[in-house]
């Protein structure tokens, strides 16, 4: 091996990365992508425990009325991406197509916020349903905007991972968020009151900060 061809590769690699990292698509989408995995981490962790203890559903009626949420949400994704795909491929440009499905999504999850307004239980269900079918509405364009902005195929990986190593962040600090605010407050009207608010700044990351989707230059 040409060890001094490995030696450049890898520093290109690494001004690549760099250069990805502090350009302002790249957090803007970043950013984006933390408030959506911030909300859906609500309904990953917490939902169960907000039926019990603030609708007074029983475990056994959570197991039931619980599934409720990720079967709207797969037609959420499914009918988004559906979407994207059609205005596409009527001409329309890739800035509308991807961002209209995801922020639209974004800015309907957050009526999470709603839900403590709702006095049945039920009712509530089906509103949250709804707040996670449109958040996971926002998933299809979030994974394909990396691939509309990349400079080179090789860097598409690339951006992807920047992107999602932020958005796992708040897949570890918004169930701890939320567990504290729950235990300061008593209650989830807080955290739900939180998880809308992120929600709808995603949409305004992607909105702009990220601005027209077209291939970045580093």
């Amino acid at each position: 091996y040409d060890t001094n061809e490995i030696t450049s590769k890898i520093k290109l690699n690494r001004k690549n990365v760099l250069s990805c990292i502090v350009n302002r698509k790249v957090l803007g989408m970043s950013i984006g992508f933390f408030c959506y995995n911030y909300i859906k981490n609500f309904y990953l962790t917490w939902f169960p425990s907000y039926l019990v203890s603030e609708k007074g559903f029983s475990i056994l009626n959570v197991g039931i009325w619980g599934i409720l949420p990720p079967i709207a949400a797969v037609f959420g994704g499914l009918i988004a991406g559906t979407i994207t795909d059609k205005m596409i491929s009527k001409g329309y440009s890739k800035t509308l197509s991807r961002k209209l499905p995801l922020c639209v999504g974004l800015i309907c999850s957050g009526s999470i916020v709603f839900a403590e307004l709702v006095h049945s239980g039920y009712h509530a269900v089906v509103l949250l349903s709804f707040s996670f079918a449109m958040a996971i509405a926002a998933s299809p364009s979030i994974w394909a905007i990396p691939g509309d902005i990349a400079p080179d195929p090789n860097l598409v990986g690339t951006i992807g991972g920047i992107q999602n190593t932020v958005s796992n962040i708040a897949g570890i600090v918004a169930p701890i968020i939320t567990g504290y605010i729950i235990y300061r407050t008593g209650g989830f009207r807080t955290a739900l009151l939180l998880s809308g608010v992120i929600s709808c700044i995603g949409a305004f990351s992607y909105t702009f900060i990220v601005g027209k989707l077209e291939v970045i230059d580093i």
